[in-house]
């Protein structure tokens, strides 16, 4: 598990950390091989849409202690997932996880972070393309595949 203390003070490092466990998972089949089953068989869109629905499922929401920024890698959640049916995680964790198997399975994806009218960013999470155009694919929403509030300012990565 990586560990920043602090609050988004380093936006960069947190980008770095995601996209390295991202490659990273990808030596572990395990992340692959969950994202195929998760995924199935379909357009593209289709197989978006199912590892969106899992990921909501199978990565329950919670926040990070106060003060401290953590961080697990998709090879971490999806043992967990494996081993538990379940795994914990904040924004940080749904991004990585959803950016691994997208990108893992051929759907190209971002992350994108957000900011609410303040100095620092807020949210972070993934985008998907579909079609010649990104979508938002924020498993900690209670909106649908596709959807996302208004935000002050974006960044995508």
């Amino acid at each position: 598990m990586g560990r920043a203390e602090g609050a988004y003070n380093g936006l960069p490092t947190k980008i770095r950390f995601i996209k390295s466990s991202y490659r990273t998972s990808l030596l572990d089949s395990r992340v692959r091989q969950m994202a195929e089953q998760a995924a199935g068989r379909g357009s593209r869109r289709e197989q978006a849409k199912a590892l969106f629905d899992f990921i909501r499922e199978k990565l329950i929401y919670t926040r990070d202690p106060v003060g401290v920024e953590m961080t697990k890698t998709p090879s971490v959640m999806v043992e967990q997932i494996n081993d538990r049916g379940v795994s914990y995680g904040d924004c940080d964790d749904h991004s990585a996880l959803g950016y691994a198997m997208l990108n893992s399975i051929g759907i190209p994806s971002k992350l994108r972070v957000a900011w609410y009218g303040k100095t620092m960013p807020q949210h972070i999470y993934a985008i998907v393309e579909l079609d010649g155009r990104w979508y938002p694919f924020d498993t900690t929403r209670a909106g649908g595949f596709g959807e996302e509030p208004s935000y002050t300012k974006v960044m995508d990565f």
